[in-house]
């Protein structure tokens, strides 16, 4: 099928996962679903997941954090649905999920939690397929509100490169902690 075969009405067309029924009204479609051109798409997880994050956005906006963690968890979970479905590898996997990590370090940053904030900062960063600029100017950042005693930022990033490859939440928890003890 064409990229642009969708526009063609009174034919049914549907992308890979997705459901297509044609309607003559946008009352039949229910909130998942959506329309183009005539044709009702329904929508998928990623879709979800989008709308669940804007929704999480929203509620750090307002200072909402509990419920903002909730959504980004909903997030999580709607991503891990689509890993399953959609069969990725485990590295795919671990850079969905270590996605949302950047939200939730940033709700625990708000909150002044700043080593645990820094452990989703460096999960953020060990499951992420490619290095960003990005992940060393937050993890510079993260690392500053900390104020550990005797460990500077070399040591972190040695930790982070010896953990690429096989990415352990609790394992990064379990050294932040070793770092420095908890938040005060």
């Amino acid at each position: 099928m064409g990229i642009f075969n969708f526009f063609n009405k009174g034919k049914s067309q549907s992308l890979p996962g997705e459901v297509v029924c044609e309607s003559d009204s946008s009352d039949d479609i229910s909130d998942d679903e959506f329309v183009v051109s005539g044709l009702v798409f329904k929508e998928g997880n990623l879709g979800k997941a989008a709308k669940v994050g804007h929704k999480a956005k929203d509620a750090v906006r307002a200072g909402e954090y509990d419920l903002a963690w909730s959504l980004f968890s909903e997030q999580q979970r709607i991503y891990m649905k689509h890993a399953m479905e959609q069969s990725f590898s485990a590295a795919d996997t671990f850079t969905i999920d270590g996605s949302v990590s950047v939200d939730f370090a940033n709700i625990l940053r708000l909150e002044g939690k700043h080593r645990q904030a820094l452990v989703h900062i460096i999960y953020w960063i060990v499951t992420s397929r490619f290095s960003y600029k990005t992940h060393d100017q937050k993890l510079g950042a993260y690392f500053r509100r900390c104020k550990f005693n005797n460990l500077n930022l070399c040591d972190i990033e040695r930790f982070i490169e010896d953990s690429r490859g096989r990415p352990d939440f609790e394992a990064i928890q379990l050294m932040v902690a070793n770092w420095g003890g908890v938040d005060p």
